[in-house]
């Protein structure tokens, strides 16, 4: 029996050295990991809820402006939706500049007593003015100083000049 007793000893003599050598493997595996879940976490978690904020952000600007253009515009807002719609391509501003743009402009003309309809057909005229001004003298990032200058100018503020 004494024997028998020296293999069993001597069998968890050799294992113990396997085992605490597994175990430290995966410990380093596990600090491994936890660093790139942190390295992760921070090279794609945090810019993905970036974009989200972003995004839900544009969404409820565009949400906004178009809410704008319904109650100023009335039942002529739809003409004012179908040129936002083109306005990236034939005038280089997003949907949501020319429908906040449109907007703005519709309540200028509203305000001064003309109708909803000849204010959609004014407002779109005046954004591709301004875009064509925009372009024809200074590069894409002054269209905005073009719609403010125009804005200024129909409303004959003295401040209005480039």
């Amino acid at each position: 029996m004494a024997e028998k007793l020296e293999i069993v000893i001597s069998a968890r003599d050799s294992t113990g050295g396997v085992i605490t050598s597994i175990s430290t493997k995966f410990k380093n595996l596990g600090a491994s990991l936890t660093r790139a879940g942190g390295i992760m976490t921070a090279a794609i978690t945090g810019p993905l809820v970036a974009m989200g904020t972003l995004a839900i952000s544009a969404a409820s600007d565009l949400e906004e402006s178009l809410n704008k253009v319904r109650v100023v515009f009335g039942d002529s807002a739809g003409v004012i939706e179908d040129f936002a719609q083109t306005a990236a391509n034939s005038l280089g501003m997003s949907s949501q500049q020319a429908l906040e743009a449109a907007g703005t402009f519709g309540n200028l003309f509203t305000a001064m007593g003309i109708g909803q309809d000849t204010s959609a057909g004014m407002s779109t005229q005046l954004l591709t003015l301004a875009a064509d001004l925009a372009t024809s003298t200074r590069p894409l990032p002054w269209k905005s100083c073009a719609l403010d200058w125009l804005g200024k100018s129909n409303r004959c503020e003295r401040s209005a000049s480039i």
